[in-house]
């Protein structure tokens, strides 16, 4: 065997009762190796990782052949990432909030990890823990390992998730969606930080992606990943040069976002929101008080959509709250179809927002079509669960999806039961921040196409909310930039534009933001 080798799967199969998810899978990775797995959501990728580190969901069988470091399934028990450290395997995790324990620091996560698989001492452990904090790219780490995971950005929280990762001195890192719901900066720091661990510690590593934007500079080699099996691999630099499978053509073309042009709206614009010099200040007990929005102005017309950019951290779900009446403003005006925000008692609020994690914002226990009607039913529909197929039909669900649980849904579903859920009120204005951050770029594309037709035909306004400035600049008209709670830059994008429109200098805004400060959202 070429001692190089660091993984070799054969033949690798995921089986539920209800059919086979990863079916036939060969792959291999060198040491020092990164390999992109790609595919579209539900292509098995994520499924594929579980069943190499030994951990397939529960009600799972799977078979075939896993090699890791010489050694066979048979003599990984529970698979490599319960190996010694030093001869093991780690997995970060999309979901950085979730991976971490929210009611301890994360200095004191760390120190647990090394003294649980390193055996270190405390006072060793804390030592270690700080070094690899600061390996991790968090700046005094001494601050931020007092912290709770809440008063991290979600790229310090990834950063301090990577940092745990580190703790086991793991031969293969795989990484899956590292980078979700990360402005477009803090995004290609991670990215920059795992290849310059993996290159200093000598590691493999797996990179699990749906966005091939992303593999170009980060990853050796590249597997894309359809139904279940590779249908295509080699090289990054020539598969992303001249890709010969429909998949992997399909996937460049949608993150390609070519701009189709906006339809002129017929007469006079009618504006929708209007804010005047907002501000708002999150005060908190024994800290010092954060001007999270200062002097805001903003305006949205019907039938327009009008993105909003800016790092983590600038105010941009603040602004969200604040016009969806979540928030209490300490100055300003803000007028939504010509009122207050916040709604009269028994009426639906006039802003509806729509939120960045789909399956987190529908309730588990109600099937589609009893979400929705209840929805319709609060906003006095007279046959709620009639207006509620309606709008799901009007939101591109099947009729056959009705019936179905949150769980029993893709992501792409999920979002456009909260959509039809949020049409429900009959809203003038839709708000929606990050709704497709999770979700892959052609369910990305089909879901913002559904949101402009809706924009259309309903006259009401979007703020779409992103840090993804290709998408804004592809599915917007105008484009405003938020830095440090204060509106820094609007640009309109001309109308008949294609392939991009507006520079991305206009929007994308520079660095993570502040490390030694809580996130502001």
């Amino acid at each position: 065997m070429n001692p190089d080798i660091l993984l070799r799967a054969e033949g690798v199969r995921v089986a539920f009762p209800e059919g086979e998810v990863v079916s036939g899978v060969d792959l291999s990775l060198e040491r020092g190796e990164a390999l992109a797995l790609v595919g579209r959501s539900g292509s098995g990728k994520t499924m594929l990782a579980r069943a190499l580190l030994g951990l397939p969901p529960a009600g799972a069988r799977m078979s075939g052949r896993v090699v890791f470091l010489g050694r066979e399934n048979g003599d990984l028990p529970g698979g490599p990432c319960r190996l010694p450290a030093g001869r093991c395997a780690a997995m970060i995790c999309q979901d950085s909030a979730g991976s971490l324990d929210p009611v301890r620091r994360v200095g004191d996560q760390v120190v647990e990890t090394l003294r649980l698989r390193r055996g270190l001492g405390r006072a060793d452990a804390r030592t270690a823990a700080r070094a690899l904090l600061a390996e991790a790219g968090l700046p005094d780490p001494d601050i931020l390992a007092r912290r709770y995971p809440h008063q991290l950005s979600g790229g310090q929280r990834q950063r301090v998730n990577i940092a745990l990762a580190l703790a086991v001195d793991p031969a293969l890192l795989i990484a899956d969606e590292p980078t979700t719901a990360l402005d477009a900066p803090v995004r290609d720091g991670i990215l920059k930080l795992l290849g310059e661990v993996r290159r200093r510690r000598r590691m493999g590593l797996v990179l699990i992606t749906h966005d091939l934007g992303l593999v170009r500079g980060n990853a050796d080699r590249l597997a894309v990943m359809s139904r279940g099996r590779i249908v295509e691999s080699g090289f990054a630099e020539d598969l992303l040069a001249a890709p010969e499978h429909e998949q992997t053509r399909l996937l460049l073309d949608a993150a390609a976002m070519v701009r189709r042009p906006f339809p002129e709206p017929p007469g006079p614009p009618r504006p929708v929101l209007e804010i005047r010099g907002l501000k708002v200040v999150h005060r908190q007990a024994r800290q010092q008080s954060v001007t999270a929005l200062d002097g805001v102005d903003l305006e949205v017309a019907g039938g327009e959509i009008v993105g909003l950019a800016g790092e983590s951290g600038c105010g941009k779900t603040t602004l969200a709250r604040a016009v969806a009446g979540h928030l209490r403003c300490d100055g300003g005006s803000i007028l939504v179809g010509g009122r207050g925000p916040a709604p009269a008692a028994g009426e639906p609020a006039p802003a509806q927002l729509i939120f960045q994690e789909p399956s987190g914002s529908l309730n588990p226990r109600l099937s589609v079509i009893e979400t929705v009607a209840e929805a319709c039913r609060l906003a006095g529909a007279g046959d709620p669960s009639t207006a509620a197929r309606g709008l799901l039909a009007e939101v591109g669900l099947a009729p056959s999806l009705a019936d179905r649980f949150p769980h029993e849904l893709s992501g792409g579903e999920q979002q456009r039961v909260a959509v039809a859920r949020a049409l429900a009120a009959d809203p003038v204005l839709l708000v929606a921040d990050e709704p497709t951050s999770s979700l892959d770029v052609t369910v990305q594309a089909a879901l913002l196409e559904t949101l402009r037709d809706l924009v259309a035909a309903r006259r009401i306004g979007l703020l779409l909310i992103s840090h993804d400035s290709r998408l804004l600049r592809c599915h917007c008209r105008r484009v405003v930039r938020m830095r440090r709670g204060r509106i820094e830059k609007a640009h309109e994008i001309p109308g008949a534009a294609e392939g991009g429109g507006a520079d991305s200098s206009t929007i994308v805004t520079p660095g993570e933001a502040d490390p030694g400060k809580p996130e502001t959202h």
